[in-house]
């Protein structure tokens, strides 16, 4: 009886030997070992990332662009974007989809967000602007103006824009919005980051500033082209958007968002002075 027990006993500990170096195995050989082989055909040969299945899309989307084809290839990109929102490429197609938006508000050919307007007796360039509600360096582009002067029957395309803006700091983005939807994001060359999170600052464009050798100039004069824009916004403490080769004299730095000056440029065109705009933490 004795000599069996013992048998037994023996016999147990064997299995719980092997079945613990089985378990063993398992969890520290087998199961690894299975997750890395799980991780390399994710991941493909040479432990190189498995291809964007969307870049055959993207490609054809750019290659509308670089063919000039601006309409299809807005459109293309726009359905680009709706379709694979997780894509590699989103931002890429982001950016020039920013770029075709603005090609097509500045070009003279018709559209349903333009108006024509013919030129009347007594008209200028910024009467013309009010009536119309579009700022006039605006107008001025978007007709491909060399002057301020107008001419009697002179037939104008008048974009109807409604442009709003939303800065957000930790992504380092400005994003101009035109009738709610995206228009262009640029983005921030100057500026910290909150340390921590605050709610949303709704403001608006108070003031919109040209510099040229540290004078304010106004639009249509000579010393306008080549001025650094900035836009003072409303409240405390007042921020300023501004072409971040030049510091704004007031507010502080620390209030400042600096664009690359060609940004801050095509900003100031787009909007106007009451322009919403939210400054986001986020």
């Amino acid at each position: 009886m004795i000599k069996l027990l013992k048998a037994l006993v023996i016999l147990g500990l064997v299995s719980m030997l092997v079945g613990g170096g089985a378990g063993a195995y398992y969890f520290l050989v087998k199961q690894p070992r299975a997750q890395d082989d799980e991780e390399n055909h994710r991941r493909g040969p040479a432990g190189q990332s498995t291809p964007d299945p969307t870049t055959a899309d993207f490609e054809k989307v750019r290659d509308l662009r670089r063919n000039q084809q601006y309409a299809e290839a807005h459109n293309a990109t726009e359905a680009f974007l709706t379709r694979y929102p997780e894509s590699s490429h989103r931002e890429e197609a982001e950016t020039m989809l920013g770029e075709l938006n603005v090609i097509d508000l500045l070009s003279n050919s018709p559209g349903p967000d333009k108006l024509e307007y013919i030129v009347q007796r007594g008209d200028v360039l910024d009467r013309v602007a009010h009536k119309t509600k579009c700022n006039q360096e605006l107008l001025f582009q978007a007709n491909g103006l060399e002057r301020t002067m107008l001419r009697i029957g002179q037939r104008l395309r008048v974009p109807q824009v409604d442009i709003s803006v939303e800065v957000h700091l930790k992504q380092r983005k400005v994003i101009v919005l035109n009738h709610g939807r995206f228009f262009k994001s640029y983005a921030i060359q100057n500026g910290k980051a909150p340390p921590k999170k605050f709610p949303d600052i709704h403001t608006k464009v108070q003031e919109k500033q040209a510099k040229k050798d540290g004078r304010q100039v106004a639009f249509g004069t000579k010393d306008y082209p080549g001025s650094v824009r900035s836009l003072t916004l409303a409240g405390q403490p007042a921020y300023t958007i501004f072409g971040a080769d030049e510091s704004p004299d007031k507010p502080a730095a620390t209030t400042g968002i600096g664009l690359n000056v060609s940004d801050a440029e095509e900003l100031h065109m787009l909007v106007s002075v009451g322009t919403p705009v939210t400054i986001n933490a986020d």
